[in-house]
């Protein structure tokens, strides 16, 4: 078990600790409170702490935080030049199903990313998520139950950490889940108040700002429309209420809907859309691993305790509740059940249905404050008078878990670093080793060490190869899986970054990072550079970057394990540089072929991409084309000169010396919404090295033009309106 295994180990156990302690306290002290407000001030300085208490060294979730969003954030403000391409994400991809939340209309987070620094930034995101979860659920306890203050407090409190995705995953999912309380108060709940919709119609479109299509619509849309049965508030009202909030999220999110609906067919990820009915057997799989394993297990537990108090005290209420809950579970297994094809919706085949689960954080509220009201303690007790026992209970509980997620944290700090790695590995990655025509990088993962991916274009400008994407072009996928990486060194699934290989850790090197990459597909790919914390025995490659003493690996923790933990703490405020190497000479993004290859066409995949490897191992600048895109594509001619290429919004352009024609090649996957022109005139795109693009340039062109334009929402609204 290694050593953070056995940290989280630790938190789970602190947690169980903590909320017997504080359970303890609480009805020896029977606190009671007046107003919520300073309960929660306390409460949200505890819960965002990490984020402030070290400013710009503060704590994030390497994932969430550290590699994935705040990366493509910055890349939106500084680096994109508009439009729908991204040039320095992913080899070039589309922005738009690149990671949705980022490039709806209304976009809070670019707004903080603009305004403020990025740990201020990030410490806003967080500080919404929590006062907008704990308000929501605070109004919607006090609104729907007799409950004093302290147990609606705690409850909103418990709500807060009731999942690792209010904490860990805010930017896609945590930051809507947070409304999803609220809206049902605001929609629900208050139906039948005076003035409604001057508080709904905000709600909606707030909500609507926040709420990413692929995570959270259907836990939104799941969890008002229970709460109206559970709340016996099912009105025109609430139906009008819901269509305003699709009608917003529409607006707000139509541009990345439209784009994933026609990237998705193109990838491994979003191609397979007729799909059959699940076998029974599979559905109760499916539903046994969610109960069993999800981050929203816990929740379901308390609800079902909740119920289960409901029933014993024989409150009215409990047929309501009940029925609730049973329907969720009843509407994530119709959810994975349906053939959505069958209407012409196959693509909600490929949606994560399991979200729909996480509207039990909101719903578990109404029978848990319910419970907590109702309970009390036998006679004979010696605290058996005490009538806020149940909100002592629902406070311990949530000060466990706040207590696991600070422990987990504090780990996780430890283990990772933190938000130093956005401004303090600069040193390595800036100097006079870049050449001057663009590049891509990759970056070899090394989680305790770092740093993630992502950091190369989000923080310093680099285009990174390797930076994981929602949905990405199947020959992208391919070209990792099949052509580049070797062995077991990847994430699961589609993530494309590069895991280190302990087992190549031999002598204070890395040795054999050429049995676990192929060096010529990533030169063929334009990939100058390998970004690393380890130092690599060169094997070919060349150092141009690094720091001036190795790092302290978890090889070190055994004998000398004081050294190893002052280690990741200095880490905290000054993490080390990486260590650069360079490929020797990397295909240039634009460039004239000057060798052309024959695949035949029923080449596998695995094999087109070994034939590829032999051939761009050699000398010249090489295109290997299928057999039956060979009279599309044309002959080379060693005459033909790149003058110069540029990127520009939404493409290249390309200068050329064309006496006799030739093939011309942009190392970008050549999709279906790329078109070509010669001065003005268009060409024919062909598929090259699987993900390149080649066109036949004529004699004498001057200028070739890349565009890329995907079909947009204006264009579809065009042919309803001149």
């Amino acid at each position: 078990m290694t050593l953070f295994n056995k940290a989280l180990l630790l938190a789970d156990g602190l947690g169980v600790a903590a909320f017997a302690f504080a359970l303890v306290v609480l009805l020896r002290w029977q606190p009671k409170i007046r107003s919520a407000v300073p309960f929660f001030l306390i409460w949200a300085a505890v819960w965002l702490f990490e984020y402030y208490f070290l400013g710009e060294n503060s704590y994030i979730h390497m994932d969430d935080e550290g590699d994935h969003y705040p990366s493509f954030f910055l890349y939106l403000i500084n680096q994109h030049l508009g439009g729908q391409f991204g040039h320095h994400i992913g080899g070039g991809a589309d922005v738009y199903t690149a990671l949705s939340p980022g490039i709806q209309l209304i976009s809070p987070e670019l707004i903080w990313f603009s305004i403020f620094p990025v740990w201020v930034a990030i410490l806003v995101h967080k500080a919404i998520v929590v006062s907008v979860g704990f308000w929501g659920a605070y109004l919607l306890c006090r609104h729907t139950s007799k409950a004093d203050e302290l147990t609606c407090a705690a409850a909103a409190a418990l709500f807060t950490v009731s999942t690792n995705y209010l904490n860990f995953v805010t930017y896609s999912i945590g930051a809507a889940l947070s409304f999803l309380p609220f809206a049902i108060y605001v929609f629900v709940a208050r139906s039948d108040a005076q003035r409604y919709w001057r508080y709904a119609m905000p709600t909606a479109i707030v909500t609507a700002v926040y709420l990413d299509p692929t995570h959270v619509v259907e836990a939104m849309f799941a969890g008002i429309g229970l709460s109206a049965l559970m709340l016996r508030r099912v009105n025109l009202r609430v139906a009008i209420s819901l269509v305003v909030l699709f009608a917003a999220v529409l607006v707000n999110w139509a541009e990345p809907i439209y784009a994933m609906l026609q990237i998705s067919p193109l990838t491994n990820r979003g191609s397979f859309t007729d799909l059959k009915t699940l076998p029974l057997e599979q559905v109760y799989q499916s539903v046994q691993s969610l109960v069993m394993r999800a981050q929203e297990n816990r929740v379901a537990l308390l609800a079902l305790v909740s119920l289960a108090i409901l029933w014993f005290c024989r409150d009215e209420a409990r047929w309501r509740w009940t029925a609730g809950i049973a329907a969720l579970f009843a509407l994530y297994v119709f959810l994975i059940l349906f053939p959505f094809q069958t209407i012409g919706l196959g693509a909600a085949n490929n949606l994560s249905h399991h979200y729909v689960m996480l509207a039990i954080t909101a719903l578990m509220l109404l029978p848990l404050v319910r419970a907590a009201d109702v309970v009390r303690l036998p006679k004979g007790w010696w605290m058996a008078g005490y009538r806020g026992a149940g909100g002592a209970l629902v406070l311990a509980l949530a000060i466990g878990m706040l207590v696991h997620f600070k422990v987990y944290n504090v780990a996780n700090f430890l283990y990772h670093g933190g938000q130093n790695q956005y401004h303090s590995i600069a040193a390595s990655l800036v100097g006079d080793w870049k050449p001057k025509e663009p590049f891509r990088v990759i970056t070899l993962r090394v989680r305790d060490l770092g740093p993630e991916s992502g950091l190369a274009s989000g923080f310093y400008g680099l285009e990174g190869f390797d930076m994981f994407m929602m949905l990405e072009p199947k020959e992208r996928s391919t070209y990792y899986k099949t052509g580049i990486y070797r062995g077991a060194n990847l994430e699961s699934g589609y993530d494309p970054r590069l895991m280190v290989d302990w087992s190549k850790w031999r002598d204070g090197k890395y040795r054999g990072i050429g049995q676990q990459v192929s060096f010529p597909l990533l030169r063929a790919a334009n990939v100058g550079f390998i970004l690393s914390p380890l130092p690599m025995e060169e094997d070919g490659l060349r150092l141009v970057a690094g720091p001036k003493a190795p790092p302290m690996t978890r090889d070190a923790r055994s004998e000398h394990f004081a050294d190893y933990m002052k280690d990741r703490v200095d880490r905290l405020s000054n993490f080390p540089d990486l260590y650069v190497y360079a490929l020797p000479d990397p295909y240039p993004q634009v460039f004239a072929a000057d060798r052309l290859v024959i695949a035949p066409d029923a080449m596998s995949d695995a094999q087109y991409l070994r034939k590829m490897e032999q051939e761009v191992t050699g000398p010249g600048r090489v295109v290997v084309v299928r057999q039956s895109d060979e009279a599309a594509l044309g002959g080379v001619q060693t005459s033909l000169r790149v003058n110069k290429y540029a990127r520009i919004k939404d493409g290249f352009t390309a200068d050329t010396y064309a006496p006799d024609g030739g093939v011309l090649v942009v190392n970008t996957i050549a999709v279906q919404f790329w078109r070509a022109t010669a001065d003005g005139k268009p060409l024919d795109i062909v598929s090259v090295n699987h993900i390149q693009m080649g066109v036949q340039v004529p004699p004498g062109a001057r200028e070739i033009r890349f565009t890329y334009h995907r079909p947009n929402v204006k264009d579809v609204l065009r042919r309803f309106v001149p």
